[in-house]
């Protein structure tokens, strides 16, 4: 079977707790935290996140490219589900973060006079859980490592319209489970205001079961609004490189964040 390298950057929302960042205290890199509690804790959160995206081909005659700007990322998005929850206790946090995102990308095709143009459906769903140790805290620092594992599905389809050309297409349906490893550091700005910083890597190449490499970048900024509510924006990156009976694709989504959460 030929192998088909297929490039895809997407379009998000990821859900602003469970995400590097946006649960106040659990959170993996959005999550401002409040130093000093005891006792559970429990945050819920949702976000919007819509980065450039991106996704190519490999065919006999080259490569085609469709492409999005940040700008149209809603029209494109077909369907989108996000949330997380978030829960503390002492030293210890666990997060959970769901995502589906069903997208859609158009664009001219960079194939001459063979194709007229390309479409790329993609389909994505995430399921992660982190479990995070404090290993160190002061009055304006924390910094918490731990581990976890995050499920991902992708169906792919890349059309070429044909012009002299018959139609191609390319499709990939695939999912499998990484084991992660993650460290979150929290640092207090201000009296409502705090920043965070969230990193994790996985996948390790252990088989058809995980992908070769994933990772994810995330840098926020928390206000607190009240007891309740805290408000947040920051940047976010995903990427994984995996591959599944011979065809070999990565998905990067990076791009800023604005969302929400609330404490219960």
């Amino acid at each position: 079977m030929k192998t088909t390298k297929l490039c895809l950057t997407a379009v998000g929302l990821l859900a602003l707790g469970a995400l590097p960042g946006f649960a106040q205290d659990a959170a993996p890199a959005d999550g401002g935290l409040s130093f000093g509690q005891s006792g559970w804790e429990f945050e819920a959160a949702a976000y919007l996140w819509l980065p450039e995206s991106k996704t190519g081909v490999s065919t006999p005659y080259g490569r085609a490219v469709t492409s999005l700007s940040a700008g149209d990322a809603v029209d494109a998005l077909d369907v989108g589900v996000m949330f997380a929850v978030n829960a503390r206790q002492g030293d210890w946090a666990l997060v959970g973060d769901v995502f589906y995102l069903d997208l859609t990308l158009q664009d001219s095709s960079p194939l001459g006079l063979f194709y007229s143009g390309g479409e790329a459906r993609t389909r994505l769903t995430s399921i992660a859980g982190y479990g995070l140790y404090n290993f160190y805290e002061d009055d304006k620092l924390r910094v918490e490592a731990g581990g976890g594992l995050r499920y991902m599905s992708s169906e792919i389809d890349v059309t070429l319209h044909g012009n002299l050309a018959a139609d191609r297409k390319t499709s990939i349906s695939d999912d499998w489970i990484d084991p992660v490893i993650a460290f979150r550091t929290t640092a207090k700005l201000g009296e409502r205001l705090d920043g965070v910083l969230w990193l994790d890597g996985g996948g390790f190449d252990l088989g058809g079961s995980t992908s070769d490499r994933s990772w994810q970048v995330s840098a926020m900024l928390h206000w607190k609004a009240n007891e309740k509510w805290t408000i947040g924006g920051g940047y976010r990156t995903l990427y994984v490189d995996r591959e599944n009976d011979g065809t070999s694709y990565d998905l990067r989504m990076s791009g800023p964040i604005l969302g929400a959460s609330m404490r219960f």
